[in-house]
């Protein structure tokens, strides 16, 4: 049963303070839905306990996801955006999601998929997952900190699925993929890069690891996932 809650916060608009809602249990009991966006967050977002908060800030090119994730959790406030100071140097636009007055988010997230407050390095996986909500949190995990390439050889080219974060996250989606499609003789590992551990499968194998996953009803970061949907297209060229 959703359980709406309203709460004041402060707006930079004429109005200072304005009433929002929110569905307040949206992750207290793991489902596909809900395990997306907890996998979004995990590599995206951003967990606050000291302010009760959740925030997740994306590219301006990405705002639709942003209010993917608000029309999923019944938030009725608004986006922000903001020059963007990462990368880009202020040179582009990201938007800013900020749900406030939402300490039962803080304490479900942690408790059902480990996702805490500065968890950059020390993120673990939500092993006490069922197997489906586990490959829809990979699912959201991949859309935030992972890619879909495609990788071209003199001979042919082939699709990729990367994704990059903490070593015990990594070594647990490379199990995820193991059981859902079994490694052939020459086995894709976790390894160190320059900004972190990393994941990657490549060819035939990750082709149909990203059609299996393409079969969960999740959210999905489209953009992404376009290079999937295009691959038989790709191939024909």
């Amino acid at each position: 049963m959703k359980v709406l809650s309203t709460s004041l916060q402060h707006s930079k608009g004429p109005d200072k303070r304005v009433l929002w809602s929110k569905n307040t249990q949206f992750f207290r009991t793991p489902n596909l839905v809900n395990s997306y966006w907890a996998g979004f967050l995990a590599a995206d977002g951003c967990v606050s306990p000291k302010q009760n908060m959740v925030s997740c800030r994306l590219n301006s090119r990405d705002e639709a996801h942003l209010q993917m994730l608000a029309s999923s959790v019944n938030y009725n406030g608004r986006i922000d955006r903001r020059p963007n100071y990462g990368y880009s140097k202020g040179r582009t636009l990201c938007s800013v999601l900020t749900v406030c007055g939402v300490r039962d988010w803080v304490h479900d997230l942690k408790e059902n998929f480990n996702v805490v407050e500065r968890k950059s390095l020390i993120l673990e996986p939500p092993t006490t997952l069922s197997r489906k909500c586990g490959l829809a949190y990979i699912i959201g995990y991949l859309d935030g900190d992972g890619s879909i390439f495609y990788q071209t050889t003199p001979w042919k080219v082939y699709v990729g699925v990367g994704v990059v974060g903490t070593k015990n996250v990594l070594v647990w989606i490379k199990k995820q993929f193991d059981v859902l499609i079994k490694p052939g003789p020459r086995v894709a590992n976790v390894g160190r890069g320059k900004k972190g551990y990393q994941y990657r499968v490549t060819g035939d194998r990750a082709l149909k690891i990203l059609h299996k996953l393409d079969t969960i009803k999740t959210p999905r970061l489209e953009r992404k996932w376009r290079r999937l949907w295009c691959w038989p297209r790709v191939v024909a060229k």
